[in-house]
């Protein structure tokens, strides 16, 4: 997939940044169960500590892909260096609970969900949200 190139504000940033409370004692377990195109993740795994593990949950195939090859380069060797654990999941939130089990995970310390839609989804029919093109339901 070629690499693109998006500006976005993430919704509740801050907010989001300050709730993930990463405990520097035990390991942190944290669920981004929407990743669409990784703001949020990209600063969450930035706290996180040596061996902790981050799961990249998207429905979006193509969010998925997105993500791996638009986190930057400091990103991915923070995750090399403290050998963070990345699971990248294909599927929809509604089966988090059995593809964490799936990966032998059965307790997490945070989540978040960022729910909306974009206009990469509404300009593009193969996504099911588009009003300006016909598609298949």
């Amino acid at each position: 997939m070629e690499k693109k190139s998006f500006w976005h504000i993430p919704v509740l940033f801050a907010e989001i940044l300050d709730i993930i409370d990463i405990n520097k004692n035990k390991q942190n377990i944290v669920v981004d169960a929407t990743i669409w195109a990784w703001w949020h993740a990209i600063w969450v795994i930035k706290k996180l500590n040596k061996s902790d593990i981050f799961v990249w949950f998207d429905l979006d195939k193509d969010n998925l892909e997105l993500a791996k090859n638009n986190i930057n380069i400091e990103v991915w060797q923070i995750i090399k260096k403290r050998g963070i654990k990345t699971y990248f999941i294909h599927s929809s939130f509604s089966n988090l609970k059995k593809e964490l089990l799936r990966i032998k995970i059965a307790k997490i310390s945070a989540i978040y969900y960022d729910l909306w839609v974009s206009s990469i989804h509404l300009d593009d029919a193969e996504k099911w949200f588009s009003f300006r093109f016909d598609s298949d339901l």
